[in-house]
């Protein structure tokens, strides 16, 4: 059997030139009360982020119309928005599993610290079901570096996982996720939608 690679994916970088306003805003930001061995990464009771602190609003605003002016194709009136928007801590011993984001188009991280622990983008087996990985081989896996204020942009259907954190320093990012605000499609291919996102 012969296997043919027909879907590139790309992943999408920005630094951010505001990371210490971002951090000083979103410092005291709670998390749910869970015992000291909780084995799961550790997400905000807040997941609209974007709408209670207008710094972090603002350049995650940015990031989505530079990423929409670079692929959208036509010229219909849509922009891409923020939908929700959480932070996450990944204490030690602790690992995120592989996942997809629902119900979104493009998803973000803004890595807020440094740190040894990557995010490992699987960028082969669209058809496995679960994230499932047969092989070991990691030649079939991006490792994109944890570097405070780093930004990547990706896929929402790009199945992604964070190993397991080995040190004793947290591994803290901002997530978010996307999806198209406006009209979109053409009325002449029958095609056109007008999406409003609350």
């Amino acid at each position: 059997m012969m296997s043919i690679d027909v879907l590139p994916t790309q992943l999408f970088g920005f630094d951010c030139e505001v990371i210490d306003d971002i951090l000083e805003a979103v410092k005291n930001e709670p998390y749910p009360k869970h015992k000291k061995d909780f084995p799961f990464v550790e997400q905000t009771k807040n997941s609209f982020l974007h709408k209670t602190y207008p710094v972090l609003s603002d350049y995650l605003q940015k990031c989505n119309d530079d990423l929409w002016a670079y692929l959208k194709i036509g010229e219909d009136e849509s922009k891409l928005v923020t939908t929700q928007c959480w932070m996450n801590r990944t204490r030690k011993g602790v690992v995120k599993m592989c996942h997809t984001h629902p119900n979104s188009i493009i998803s973000g991280i803004l890595y807020l610290t440094d740190s040894e622990v990557p995010t490992i983008f699987q960028t082969r087996n669209f058809y496995k079901r679960g994230c499932i990985r047969i092989e070991k081989n990691y030649h079939d896996y991006y490792m994109n570096e944890t570097v405070r204020g780093r930004t990547v942009m990706f896929p929402s259907t790009l199945a992604h996982f964070v190993p397991e954190n080995t040190v004793k320093e947290h591994r803290i990012t901002i997530s978010w996720n996307t999806f198209l605000d406006g009209r979109i499609g053409s009325e002449k291919t029958l095609t056109t939608l007008a999406v409003k996102v609350l």
